[in-house]
């Protein structure tokens, strides 16, 4: 075989075979990535008993448009989700796991995630209260499935998606270059942190500045007291 397309050769004198012939295709590339962060109205310092807005993006870095996309919320020991929050319709609860799925004409335009296009959704997360001071609470994200426009399951081109906390390389904070079948960051999977406030008062008691501190049986004593905001 010397050329493609080619049938004025003579391949019994050792040319092109020219009842013989081929067609190339190449494959598209599917490729997500997701971004975990809190929202722009979010502090990073909380306190216990407080409601945490975490916006959770997703973004196709790849060639093929991606539907039913399952993200996976891997809620921490020290938060738990509530259902009864406007905010937090469309997730659930599936076999112990916080799960939505994205899909063609709902989060996702009509057609799916195009090439280059993201989405973001919204997920809030209570903490517990109490909780120590200073705690440093990480919550992490992942892409759990996907498919294409059409409904065909796909395979990552740089990423596991999995439902397993723990089994991902994580080097850096909202990292989308990573390639996570060459032991690089996974870049399906992110994580958002918040920090516990410190709570911490003192008291100070004093006499008035007009009392003295010599006094008779029956006189009435002024003190002040002062309350200080340590945390």
């Amino acid at each position: 075989m010397n050329n493609d397309n080619d049938v004025s050769g003579d391949g019994n004198a050792g040319e092109d075979e020219d009842d013989h012939d081929y067609a190339d295709i190449t494959t598209l590339t599917y490729d997500l990535a997701l971004i975990k962060l809190l929202a722009n109205n979010q502090p990073l310092a909380v306190q216990p008993g407080d409601t945490i807005h975490y916006r959770i993006r997703v973004l196709n870095q790849g060639t093929i448009p991606a539907d039913n996309i399952v993200v996976t919320d891997y809620v921490p020991t020290n938060m738990t989700y509530e259902t009864g929050i406007a905010g937090n319709a469309g997730w659930s609860v599936l076999g112990g796991l916080l799960q939505r799925t994205l899909n063609a004409g709902d989060e996702l335009p009509v057609g799916g995630l195009l090439a280059g296009q993201q989405v973001e959704v919204s997920l809030y997360l209570t903490l517990n209260d109490p909780l120590p001071a200073g705690l440093t609470v990480r919550n992490f994200a992942e892409v759990k499935s996907g498919t294409d426009e059409n409904g065909d399951p796909q395979v990552d081109d740089d990423s596991t998606p999995d439902t397993t906390p723990g089994n991902d390389v994580v080097n850096n904070d909202n990292d989308v270059s990573g390639d996570g079948n060459a032991g690089e960051d996974e870049d399906d999977h992110d994580y958002a942190d918040v920090q516990v406030d410190v709570f911490d008062l003192a008291l100070i008691k004093r006499l008035a500045p007009n009392q003295s501190t010599q006094v008779q049986p029956g006189d009435t004593i002024h003190y002040r007291i002062t309350v200080l905001n340590q945390g």
